[in-house]
């Protein structure tokens, strides 16, 4: 990192976790040293929790810090705790006006939306002088324009305050995302992008005035349409706040789709297109460098004039240094929420990574199965959850490890059924003890935890990937084969086309390998960073930890070892270990008469026998030959068997101690 930071270099570190990148940007006394250039060190964390830690290490090594806080943490009006003495333009109350303000609802800065709100109610407000503005008093240089601090903490959205990146060395913990994802729900609807861009259309007397007809003499490349969305029009930031269909992103938002439509799609029907947003439209800035005060607005529209994402990237070329730092980064994804100039700088080799892990963090990895089992939407779990073998694996764990075992993470849209399954087994307060796939990144609760199971994995799904595509100019599309239900010549399962998904979920194209890198980056990644959660501290005697995963998306330099999946008791199965449970020794026909009552059609000699087999194969029963009655061979059980199932792995039916090396 000082390397980087001496050089006044852009790089991407792939520190690998646990391994101290988060904990070097907060416990260096930063402004001792030659690296920095004598200028301020700026730390922005992915999560407030994530910041909040490294404020308690920067407190622990005894360096000085700043924090940065959100309008809700810091200014009290904005958390409501006013609503019932400010009055609001709107009538709504105080914390709603100011966060729909500074979010969907016009996209204004916090001091302009709070300067309206103060002179709206005579020209103070309870939290005046508010701290969200106070809080930079100082910073991050002092009168004498040094380094006001050793390190600045803040989460990734302060890289929208111009004062803190200018000149200033930051460090990027963990992928930012500047983005809204409108065909999921983002933070902008289809419908709020158009009342918008109709809003400015209207504003600037542009030719046309309605999204339909914009977007119809945009594709045609009207040249007079053109010239007047890309003139810099000067407005009042009164009106944003005013014009409720107004938007400050909407300027650039309506330059990037003329330029979108007006070129060619790309091979997936796409159009894309990037347009500066000049901060100067809200707030007097005076600075001498034009990067200062702007941000990038990429657009990907489909070929029905749908915009499908748009990012605001923040402008950080004019920062003396940016260090990024990540266990599993994807390129595409660091080039397109933070610079195209990034480059990546490689720490360890592949060998070192596994040896840094299994000798110095003490994590070892068990897969279980060999599928991807996605369960971020509605139709995954459907197809690809398997509440069954969950529940078997969970059983599984807590009957080996006990109290050892209580750790889980599990996609959103599974974790209160997860937590149910954790009750069921006797797992106090599992609320507590789970995550899910999007929250892990720099979390460190279940760091000393010695067993942990995370299960399934999120998938994008090819929108998300088609879209990171289209905004890099990137050339790939979905391997697609012959619809096998209409045999091409299309019908209502593949939607007309004739064609469907390949299995593998590959792409094809110049780019494919960048298309399946930009798949991996979520689906994979948010997998190794989940199994990352464990065995956080490096080097402290005793704290090892053994994760198993139930998704092949972890990758193959993580698994120690893979195992089958799980066994699923089916009901006569569950029978005859139940029997095997209450007679400490048995043999297949008296297991076979004791409990062929329980079904219409009878129990198979040989379907007890085949049930006993799998019990000895995964090491919880034992067969003697010859020393029952008439000299049956006689099977009793030589461990614990969970209640609905068993997971293959003899060494640890047996109850080897999770803390020994596999």
């Amino acid at each position: 990192m000082q390397k980087l930071m001496a050089q006044e270099g852009y790089g991407l570190i792939p520190a690998v976790t646990a391994s101290g990148k988060s904990t070097n940007g907060a416990t260096t006394s930063w402004s001792d040293l030659v690296a920095t250039g004598g200028e301020p060190v700026v730390h922005l964390h992915g999560t407030t929790d994530a910041r909040d830690e490294a404020v308690e290490k920067s407190e622990d090594a005894g360096v000085s810090y700043h924090v940065l806080y959100g309008r809700d943490e810091i200014c009290e009006t904005a958390a409501g705790e006013h609503n019932d003495s400010v009055s609001t333009p709107s009538g709504t109350p105080a914390s709603e006006w100011i966060n729909h303000q500074c979010g969907q609802g016009s996209g204004t800065t916090l001091s302009t939306a709070h300067a309206h709100l103060e002179e709206h109610n005579g020209g103070e407000l309870p939290c005046s002088p508010c701290d969200a503005k106070t809080q930079y008093d100082g910073i991050p240089r002092d009168e004498d324009g040094d380094p006001a601090v050793d390190v600045i903490h803040a989460t990734h959205q302060f890289a929208y305050v111009p004062s803190l990146i200018d000149n200033t060395n930051v460090i990027i913990d963990e992928q930012p995302d500047f983005s809204s994802d409108v065909s999921q729900g983002g933070e902008f609807t289809q419908q709020r992008i158009q009342e918008m861009v109709t809003a400015w259309l209207k504003h600037i007397d542009a030719y046309v005035k309605t999204w339909e007809e914009f977007a119809v003499l945009a594709r045609e490349g009207l040249d007079r349409l053109e010239d007047t969305v890309e003139t810099d029009h000067d407005v009042e930031p009164e009106w944003f706040i005013k014009n409720t269909e107004a938007h400050t992103l909407a300027p650039a938002i309506t330059e990037a789709v003329y330029k979108a439509l007006s070129s060619p799609p790309d091979d997936n029907e796409r159009h894309s297109a990037t347009a500066p947003h000049d901060l100067t439209r809200l707030e007097e800035i005076n600075a001498n460098d034009f990067r200062y005060s702007r941000t990038r607005v990429t657009v990907v529209i489909d070929k029905d004039n749908r915009v499908q994402k748009v990012w605001n990237t923040p402008e950080l070329g004019n920062a003396r240094s940016v260090i990024c730092l990540d266990a599993w980064p994807s390129m595409p994804e660091f080039h397109q929420n933070v610079g195209e100039n990034l480059e990546l700088k490689k720490l360890m080799t592949e060998g070192e990574r596994e040896r840094w892990r299994r000798f110095e963090r003490g994590l070892e990895v068990v897969q279980i199965g060999d599928s991807a089992r996605p369960a971020g939407s509605e139709y995954a779990v459907k197809h690809y959850f398997n509440s069954e073998e969950v529940r078997v694996v969970i059983e599984w764990l807590r009957t080996i490890f006990d109290e050892d075992f209580r750790a889980v993470i599990a996609p959103s849209r599974v974790e209160e059924e997860v937590q149910e399954m954790m009750r069921h087994v006797e797992i106090e307060d599992p609320d507590e003890w789970t995550m899910h796939h999007g929250e892990e990144k720099s979390r460190g609760e279940f760091s000393e935890e010695p067993v942990g199971f995370v299960t399934n994995c999120i998938d994008p799904g090819d929108d998300y990937v088609l879209d990171l595509l289209a905004a890099q100019g990137l050339d790939a599309t979905p391997h697609t084969v012959d619809c096998r239900d209409c045999g091409g010549s299309g019908c209502q399962k593949c939607g007309g086309t004739g064609e469907r998904r390949a299995r593998g979920r590959g792409f094809e194209g110049p780019d494919a390998d960048k298309a399946q890198e930009i798949l991996d980056g979520l689906r994979a990644n948010h997998t190794n960073q989940c199994v990352g959660r464990w065995a956080r501290k490096p080097g402290q005697e005793g704290v090892r930890s053994l994760v198993f995963v139930r998704t092949d998306t972890v990758d193959d330099i993580l698994v120690d070892k893979t195992i089958p999946d799980p066994w699923v008791f089916g009901d006569k199965q569950q029978a005859a270990i139940d029997y095997l449970r209450k007679h400490p020794k048995t043999t297949l026909k008296e297991t076979k008469e004791g409990i062929e009552t329980q079904f219409d059609s009878g129990v198979a000699k040989e379907s007890v026998r085949e049930t006993f087999k799998k019990l000895i194969e995964h090491g919880v029963a034992e067969r003697s030959e010859g020393t029952g009655a008439y000299g049956a061979d006689e099977y009793r059980l030589t461990s614990s068997v969970p209640e609905h199932g068993l997971v293959k792995y003899p060494e640890l039916n047996r109850r080897k101690s999770p803390t020994d090396p596999l």
